[in-house]
């Protein structure tokens, strides 16, 4: 259970963002402030979608004690 639902968004420790930060400094304010309010925006429906969906994924299903 804990997979299937960890797998509609990326953990950090499975993600290397420093990796990124090469990137990142190479992008102009403007465009880091945009990255910035899309992944906000895309949280925000990860977030709406696992509110609703993982409720949904548990019906019928036995819990842990």
């Amino acid at each position: 259970m804990w997979n299937r639902l960890t797998s509609n968004f990326w953990l950090p420790e499975k993600v290397p963002l420093s990796n990124d930060i090469p990137a990142w400094q190479a992008l102009s304010p403007m465009e880091q402030q945009l990255t910035i309010r899309v992944f906000t925006g895309l949280t925000l429906l990860d977030t709406i979608q696992n509110t609703a969906g993982a409720p949904a994924l548990m019906n019928g299903r036995p819990h842990p004690a």
